[in-house]
């Protein structure tokens, strides 16, 4: 009964790591863009200017890909069985950027025209969603309506969304209540936007001058879907600079690391995640990333982050009915996001 009762209680929590419907796994928290600029080693040289320049009339085309992923597993030597899950979300979408106009603070207005868009959404049952823009067979989809939309957004040097609009035209374009037209009408949300062009690893206005050695830190919430909701103290560092083709690139490194402060963007329903049952799991994780901006033009050419974590129960040594050794369920998630200058 004992341990029945363990089990129970572990595998009781395994609906939290594939339950959820996909717009509610690609949702996505307001970032909180406050900084506070340290020093984690000796800083070298001279300063830099990290924040990002706009100039009315350019051009650029952008790519972000964002993918989610739950894994469950749960091994059963005692009686010779695995039982491997999952369920996965991938976003990649590309979009032209047309910057129309730059305030005195260097605060530019940016028209975004949707290009092209992938979407795959699975769970243990099967693929969901599939789509692909590029794919004729997909012309049909109602996700295709998002090709060639547009909307606007309102860009600060230091990488946040100041504000969107003019959203409405293309929000028209796919209204109705199907699971795909939710699904794209989620895509042209404001926090959905915010996310998708907010380039967190940009310090501060006030820390924008940087000398190689010299780091900065951003308070973050998990992302949604998190077993155990947590935040984090992301710690960005200039790592170095370097020259490519006659261009000079600074290189920020990113490590995360848990934290007491509690970050603006962990969602109030879900602050307990597993609650009690967390103590049950062992956790290890990593959470990294990189930027790369071109300090001659002022662009940020990419960046990417990426949250790695697995939870592992081990059946109690005194309820092990087997000389086959414990029964072990380990449950994981993974989370990437990254922006990429593509021309």
């Amino acid at each position: 009964m004992r341990r029945i009762g363990f089990w129970m209680a572990v595998i009781g929590v395994c609906g939290l790591v594939l339950a959820g419907g996909c717009a509610k796994r690609a949702k996505v928290a307001t970032e909180e863009t406050k900084t506070v600029a340290k020093e984690v080693q000796k800083p070298t040289g001279k300063p830099v200017d990290l924040m990002a320049k706009f100039t009315p009339g350019d051009m650029g085309s952008y790519k972000v890909v964002t993918e989610t992923s739950k894994d469950y597993k749960f091994e059963q030597p005692s009686i010779n069985q695995t039982k491997i899950q999952q369920t996965l979300t991938r976003t990649e979408i590309v979009f032209d950027q047309q910057i129309q106009s730059v305030d005195p603070n260097g605060n530019a207005s940016a028209l975004i025209t949707i290009k092209g868009l992938k979407y795959l959404a699975t769970n243990p049952k099967g693929t969901t969603v599939d789509f692909n823009s590029t794919k004729e067979a997909d012309k049909a989809n109602a996700l295709a309506k998002l090709i060639g939309q547009s909307y606007v957004v309102k860009l600060s040097p230091d990488g946040g969304v100041v504000a969107v609009s003019e959203t409405q035209k293309a929000m028209d374009a796919v209204k109705g209540e199907s699971m795909e037209e939710k699904i794209a009408q989620f895509f042209l949300a404001d926090d959905t936007i915010k996310q998708r062009h907010t380039i967190r690893a940009l310090p501060d206005k006030k820390d924008a001058q940087v000398k190689v050695g010299q780091s900065w830190s951003k308070l973050k919430g998990s992302p949604t879907g998190m077993l155990v909701p947590k935040s984090y103290e992301e710690v960005y560092t200039l790592k170095e600079l370097k020259s490519e083709q006659g261009q000079q690139i600074a290189v920020v490194d990113m490590e995360a690391r848990p934290t007491s402060q509690k970050a603006a963007d962990v969602a109030k329903d879900e602050q307990k995640g597993m609650g009690f049952f967390a103590k049950m799991f062992d956790n290890k994780e990593t959470y990294n990333g990189q930027m790369l901006v071109d300090l001659t033009t002022g662009k940020v050419n990419g960046c990417n982050e990426k949250l790695k974590s697995e939870w592992v129960a081990i059946e109690p040594s005194e309820e092990v009915k087997s000389d086959k050794g414990p029964d072990v369920l380990t449950m994981g998630f993974t989370y990437s996001h990254s922006i990429e200058k593509v021309k």
